[in-house]
């Protein structure tokens, strides 16, 4: 590639489209990606390398050959656009098409013999409609057939002619009217016919029925017919050797079909089929496997009698360029290659379309009849969790029932059509109207159904036929949304979008639905990008972030969707407002914001606010003193789940709730429930990693815990940190798990510093007491915050005093050239921890002087909550100093510090909620209030990613319960804290043996 192509052609399209992109391009193409500004579509602009240039009248040959070529519509071919040259560089322009090319689908391995045959009718059918018109194609590959959407399509249609054209001598010589001039091949030679090769100026359209051949040959044996060859060697053997019959090659392939491939391949070119539709017929006529005989596991039953026949091209006008314009005008609406497998048990994703009845509709438009289907499949592949059958599937099997494609069947035998070829979905539909305007109702339900009147979902859309692609989309967007349990009101809203970000966020939705959160974030960022005015997007943006934390995206998304609320109605405003808090910037009181988003719940009656309503409680509940948080939280799961079963986030989290309160036959249930939904889901790998762990027996720890070790080191550090939920959850510990993934070498190198692995899995040492490891496998930062992180771990975590000592040291130096002003936790966390360090040394004017500077910070009007942690930061100074002092204020400062953390909203967990609770249960003990001390050690977030000071918190609790007579939790607590650090470093072990002596004297009490 050179910046001369490009820049050139950046400038002469800049009008038009804006060049993104280079794609790796073949012998004759350099290929762009490009955004049409018209239409906000992406295209694919091709041309020719630069050392290929032609200019004045062998580039208007070239253009001439590519219009010629771009009149051809048909469903199997992506069509040309627009032609044109820059300073003598021809280029052409293509939809972009978002699937697979063949040859990426054979990289992956074999196809099975199904799919296989469906594929090779699609190119011959594009063959057939392109030799109608006089073209041929001439570059017939595998690389130029392109998978999207249950069908093959056919690119590049006239470019080696219109090549051919360009480059010769004489526009008006004889050797020019539709062949390759004398002495010139063009084309890539593997694929080439014999005559290709000798270029033979009485080259014609067989020459394509050739390369159909090897193209046949190798997808249905998975061998180029001439492999291991190259350069002289391959042209010889195309010239005069004959392949290893297909037959030998794969045995199971019914004759028919093996003889149809090699009298293809014959070098003669009146011995092979004569024209394409030929290679049609006899596939129609063909079984793809010999009787009795099965193919790598796919079914016996993969009889194929007929297809539907292509309809005349002047028929398919309007159905033909809609499915061109589709591919153009929604590029990213095609999915990736996806072909059901022909099972007779119906599968909820797969969807089959019937073709649609056409009542009342004047003769011009039948040919919609198969078109809307056409249309439909591909956009129902783009959106996930869907896998539609193939229209030519469905096709073919309503003209084996019907005898024909014109007589509409009854709706139970066209279900049971559906069933036949594995869907468990069903799209029937009708079509009304004429040329100037077309009605099309369509019906969603489950192939079981027997009347329909059990249907899923039904929508309706009214247009004139030259909006077909648009009708469809939208009609294709209710049924789904409908099937998703959407109000009328989210559908309008959706509707109302930007076509651009509606397949995105449908996608999203589709992620977000079953628990696949990371794709659903990358998602939803694309429908905003497309459409920042849509308001369901940031807020989907908002929600997704906080389970995908390491990828969250920057920005004010609430106030985002905000700026456009009046566009949401019902239960997706009531969402908006669940979300927003109406003290914003202040924030709402914690206990006051739970309320407040259960009573919206109770309002909506929406699953997605029950799930936010219960999510909080679970989560915060705990925190700000809520004693039955956890049974509030699974009643609000299991009401979101009543309302939408099929919405993963009111089931989710059930499993590890019902394990909480000892119920493990409801917790086996929920699994089950969640693993139907989507057992790829990125907490359900967790959630039943989790549940697998409490219900094993001792001797099957060791394997499930190697499993987990080996395995994805995000997901097995997960996993293991999740099991010091323990400290707020009387849950088995498993630390047979945790211990297999501390030694595991694996794991450990694959941690990545600054991801929640990383820091998850060294939370864990120093819950276990493993310090010297830590240490060794975990290097300091060089940020003042690490330096805090160092300081305070030590201090309230046993973690290693002497690189306490020298962060602290560092901290010194640092804070005298830095004086904070914006209120933010990195850089007031360091003064903090600096000031406790000193205060635990007996110097207390270092921490007289930060207090008097957290006092004195002002938050900006516009974000309050800057001045939260400065707020408990000082309260911790000030009772800290108190109780060191034995001032009699003492305990009225710990109890003001207490009801202040528990009042003050948005604060963050780590650096500020969980060590300041650690604190005040410890501020309590030691003015003698072991009641307040036993009641803040149990307020703990229930954050599994964050078990931050768990090993103190056991200490400070089993400590708080002996001394209230609460010997039941206090020995619960001993008895964690033991198993927590059975391998600890030698040097706490006397901890580990005094915690033993205390619950041997505490078991003799109880």
């Amino acid at each position: 590639m050179t910046d001369n192509i490009r820049s050139r052609l950046t400038a002469a399209v800049s009008d038009r489209y804006t060049i993104e992109r280079e794609l790796g391009g073949g012998g004759m193409s350099r290929v762009f990606v490009a955004l049409e500004h018209a239409l906000g579509r992406r295209v694919v602009i091709k041309t020719l390398p630069e050392d290929a240039t032609f200019g004045g009248a062998s580039a208007e040959r070239f253009r001439l050959e590519i219009l010629t070529a771009a009149r051809i519509e048909h469903a199997n071919i992506v069509p040309v656009l627009a032609a044109g040259d820059i300073e003598g560089t021809p280029y052409f322009v293509m939809p972009w098409v978002d699937g697979d090319s063949l040859r990426q689908v054979l990289l992956r391995g074999r196809v099975p013999l199904t799919q296989a045959v469906f594929i090779l009718r699609d190119v011959a059918r594009a063959l057939a409609a392109a030799h109608a018109h006089g073209v041929v194609h001439r570059d017939i590959k595998p690389e130029n057939i392109l998978c999207a959407g249950g069908a093959a399509r056919v690119t590049d249609f006239g470019v080696a002619k219109a090549l051919s054209a360009a480059t010769q001598p004489n526009a008006n010589s004889a050797t020019n009217v539709g062949m390759t001039g004398l002495g010139t091949s063009i084309g890539t030679p593997a694929y080439m016919a014999p005559e290709q090769l000798a270029a033979d100026p009485a080259l014609d359209h067989r020459a394509d029925i050739y390369a159909w051949g090897l193209v046949a040959y190798e997808v249905l044996s998975g061998h180029y017919p001439f492999e291991g060859l190259s350069g002289a060697g391959l042209m010889k053997a195309q010239l005069g050797a004959d392949p290893q019959p297909l037959s030998s090659r794969e045995p199971s392939l019914s004759p028919s079909v093996a003889s149809l491939v090699m009298k293809a391949l014959s070098k003669d070119p009146a011995q092979r089929p004569q024209s394409a539709n030929e290679l049609i017929d006899a596939l129609d006529e063909s079984s793809t496997v010999s009787s009795g005989e099965s193919y790598r596991g796919t079914s016996t039953n993969t009889s194929h009698s007929s297809a539907s026949r292509s309809l005349p091209a002047a028929a398919f006008r309007n159905g033909a360029s809609a499915v061109a314009v589709f591919v153009l005008a929604a590029g990213a609406m095609f999915g990736v290659w996806k072909f059901t497998r022909g099972a007779v048990k119906g599968d909820e994703r797969v969807i089959a379309v019937a073709p649609f009845k056409v009542s009342g509709a004047t003769q011009s438009v039948h040919y919609l009849r198969e078109g809307v289907a056409d249309l439909m499949v591909p956009q129902l592949a783009s959106i996930n969790g869907i896998r539609p059958s193939s229209s030519r599937q469905m096709f073919d099997s309503w003209k084996r029932a019907a005898k024909s494609m014109d007589v509409d069947l009854p709706e139970d035998q066209a279900r049971n059509l559906a069933r036949s070829i594995g869907a468990g979905q069903i799209i029937l539909g009708e079509i009304t109207g004429n040329e100037q305007s077309l009605t099309i109702t369509a019906h969603l339900s489950r192939v079981g159904d027997s009347t329909g009147s059990a249907g899923i979902a039904t929508a309706s859309v009214a247009g004139i036929p030259d909006s077909l692609v648009a009708m469809t989309a939208q009609l294709t967007t209710r049924l789904i949304l409908g099937r998703d349990h959407a109000s009328p009101e989210r559908m309008r809203t959706v509707m109302s979008a930007k076509p651009a970000a509606i397949t995105s966020f449908l996608n999203g939705e589709r992620f977000y639905r079953s628990g696949r959160y990371s794709d659903a974030l990358k998602q939803f960022a694309a429908s905003y990008a497309a459409d920042s005015t849509f308001p369901l997007v940031p807020l989907r943006i908002s929600t997704v972030n906080g389970w995908v934390p390491e990828e969250a995206i920057n920005g004010p998304w609430i106030q985002r969707a905000q700026a456009y609320r009046q566009k949401l109605t019902g239960a997706d405003s009531m969402f908006l407002e669940a979300n927003a808090d109406p003290a914003f910037p202040a924030g709402t009181p914690p206990i006051d914001n739970l309320k407040r988003v259960w009573n919206i719940a109770l309002r909506a009656n929406s699953a997605e606010i029950w799930y936010l309503a219960a999510d909080n409680y679970m989560h915060n509940g705990a925190a700000v003193g809520v004693t039955n948080a956890l049974e509030l939280a699974l009643d609000g799961f299991k009401r979101a789940e009543a309302i939408d079963s099929s919405y993963v986030g009111g089931i989710e989290h059930q499993s590890l709730l019902y394990l909480a309160l000892d119920d493990t036959a409801n917790a086996r249930a929920a699994d089950q429930r969640q693993a139907r939904i989507d057992s790829t889901g990125d907490y359900y790998l967790v959630s039943n990693a989790q549940l697998r762990i409490a219900l094993a027996k001792p001797a099957e720890l060791p394997k499930i815990a190697h499993d987990i070790a080996q395995g994805a080191v995000e997901l097995a550090a997960e996993i293991a940190v999740s099991q010091t939920i323990a400290t707020v959850l009387p849950l088995p510990l498993g630390m047979t798990v945790v211990d297999s993934l501390l030694v595991s070498k694996k794991a450990l190198s694959s941690l990545v510093p600054g991801t929640f692995a990383a820091q998850g899995v060294h939370d864990l040492f120093l819950n276990t007491g493993r310090i010297a490891e830590a240490q060794r496998n975990f290097v300091s930062d060089t940020t003042p915050l690490s330096w805090a992180h160092s300081v305070l771990e030590a201090l309230y975590w046993d973690a290693d005093s002497v690189t306490a000592a020298i962060a602290f040291e560092r901290i010194a130096r640092w804070q005298k050239v830095n004086r904070d002003t914006t209120g933010t936790v990195a850089n007031n966390l360091p003064r903090l921890a600096f000031a406790l360090w000193s205060v635990e040394r007996g110097d207390t004017a270092v921490a007289r002087q930060v207090l008097n500077e957290f006092r004195a910070y002002r938050a900006p009007a516009s974000n309050v909550s800057l001045g939260y942690p400065l707020k408990i930061y000082g309260k911790l100074l000030a009772s800290r100093l108190a109780v060191n002092a034995h001032a009699p204020e003492a305990k009225r400062l710990i109890a003001d510090l207490d009801s202040v953390l528990v009042a003050t909203p948005r604060l963050e967990r780590r650096d500020v909620r969980s060590l300041a609770n650690l604190m005040i249960a410890g501020l309590y003990d030691e003015v003698g209030d072991a009641k307040a001390s036993l009641r803040v050690s149990k307020r703990r977030d229930m954050q599994l990613a964050i078990p931050a000071y768990a090993s103190t918190f056991l200490r400070v609790r089993a400590n708080a319960a002996e001394k209230t007579g609460d010997f039941e939790e206090a020995i619960r607590s001993l008895r964690t804290y033991i198993e927590l650090r059975a391998k600890a470093d030698p040097a706490l072990q006397s901890d580990v043996q005094a915690a033993k002596d205390r619950l041997k004297a505490l078991e003799k009490k109880s």
